[in-house]
């Protein structure tokens, strides 16, 4: 398997194939050619195209069904763009980049500049918050339902937050499409590019999850960490959240009497933090497909 290094070499001196079997040649700036991510499965590298700032995420491994999946993820996601800008632009490059006589695949996205993932904010920023995004983080959730999309690794790394510093008007971006789920996808038998876990999927949920509902459990564990923290700033930095992990873990869930965490927030003075708790021990015991959706209010349904 190639390193970020060997990608990095080779960036300098191959050619970009495009979808349509055109031939460019992508120019890198040496100060931006640099792995800002880097798995056993993809690298992600912040580079300038036709003095474009670009994404450009290359997979280590030759996946023939990444292919597929990411010509029609193309296609859905340039006709969703109508309804919810939550999502940016992809393009496919089968052949993105030849090592050692192997053509590995591509995508290519804009670069959201100015932007850390929400993980960052909810554990840097310090200063009193007004729920703006509490609220800006309900209406994209409720624009990729109106959609009918799922994104399949919703957690607050592949949410970018950007926009001013104080956060008065933020913009949200979902990033990394590798399991994102449409009912064409789902026609095709089309799932994700490789086996995804994510420690926000429902305790229930296998690894190879794929429905349109599979955002619908993650997004009230984000929900709720996007709560305690606009409601209680002390009490999110006390659980000791690590980065990439939810306020209430699959541990949390499947043994909520065993769970300091839980006790903290059913008994928590604010009633939103204290319903929240009780109304995840809920949805941890219904079945993954059935969870109902975020509500903008962030209130049960009704009528469920």
């Amino acid at each position: 398997m190639p390193s970020a290094q060997v990608y990095a070499h080779h960036l300098y001196v191959s050619v970009v194939r495009a979808r349509n079997g055109n031939l460019r040649t992508a120019i890198f700036e040496n100060h931006k050619n640099q792995a800002s991510n880097y798995s056993d499965i993809n690298a992600v590298f912040h580079c300038t195209i036709r003095s474009e700032a670009k994404a450009l995420k290359l997979f280590c491994q030759p996946i023939d069904s990444a292919v597929r999946r990411f010509e029609i993820t193309a296609r859905v996601i340039e006709q969703s763009l109508q309804v919810t800008d939550a999502l940016l632009p992809i393009e496919l490059l089968a052949e993105a980049i030849e090592i050692d006589d192997v053509w590995y695949p591509g995508v290519l996205m804009p670069w959201v500049e100015e932007s850390r993932n929400l993980g960052q904010i909810m554990r840097t920023t310090k200063a009193d918050f007004d729920h703006t995004l509490l609220r800006v983080f309900r209406r994209m959730i409720r624009s990729l339902r109106r959609s009918n999309l799922a994104h399949g690794k919703l957690e607050p790394k592949n949410i970018l937050v950007s926009g001013n510093r104080n956060l008065l008007e933020p913009r949200l971006t979902l990033v990394d499409y590798d399991k994102l789920c449409s009912p064409e996808l789902l026609a095709n038998s089309i799932g994700a590019a490789y086996p995804i876990s994510t420690p926000f999927r429902h305790p229930q949920a296998s690894v190879d999850e794929f429905h349109l509902k599979m955002d619908n459990f993650p997004a009230w564990l984000i929900d709720t960490a996007l709560l305690v923290w606009s409601f209680d700033r002390a009490l999110f930095h006390s659980l000791n959240i690590a980065s990439g992990e939810p306020v209430l873990g699959s541990e949390d869930l499947k043994a909520p009497g065993e769970s300091s965490r839980f006790k903290v927030l059913l008994k928590h003075q604010t009633r939103e933090i204290s319903e929240r708790a009780q109304l995840l021990l809920k949805l941890a015991r219904l079945t993954p497909d059935s969870i109902p959706d975020l509500t903008l209010d962030g209130a049960f349904p009704t009528t469920f």
